[in-house]
């Protein structure tokens, strides 16, 4: 069976603001500035590929708390992140472990998080810093930067 590829915070957070009135919100997000409605669809048809897709408590909690729309807009966000709560494969979290973690004051909680998951299964991520890192202690073929999956779409 193929293990789902875990979604980063920012690329979770745009699919959520973006199941906001088919993308229209993406622009209106302080959060979002680096995305676009392209983008979207770039994710959108990403996640459509795998069977499913995964995330973490830490994951959710910090799209949760990035969603920065008003009234019914940010409401629908809020309806798709529990909607995407309810989907995608959780993945327990222990912040004894994860802060034990000799990377965690370069890293922080869900980066090590992260960092750890990257050794079993992919993860699609925009932050190049964490990429970076996570390339020299996982195998290459866990980690998809963003930038590189953006790279090979045809125009």
């Amino acid at each position: 069976m193929k293990v789902s590829p875990l979604i980063d915070t920012n690329l979770l957070l745009l699919f959520v603001i973006g199941s906001v009135d088919n993308g229209n919100f993406i622009e209106a997000s302080k959060r979002l500035n680096d995305f676009s409605y392209y983008d979207y669809k770039l994710l959108v048809d990403f996640i459509e590929k795998t069977p499913n897709f995964a995330t973490t408590p830490y994951i959710l909690t910090e799209v949760s708390n990035l969603i920065d729309l008003h009234d019914v807009a940010a409401d629908e966000a809020f309806k798709a992140l529990r909607l995407v709560s309810q989907m995608a494969e959780v993945i327990d979290v222990s912040p004894q472990e994860d802060t034990n973690h000799d990377k965690f004051f370069r890293y922080g909680l869900t980066d090590v998080n992260i960092l750890k998951i990257a050794l079993t299964r992919p993860i699609l991520t925009n932050d190049e810093r964490l990429s970076s890192f996570a390339y020299s202690i996982c195998p290459e073929n866990n980690i998809i930067p963003w930038y590189l999956l953006k790279c090979n779409q045809p125009n």
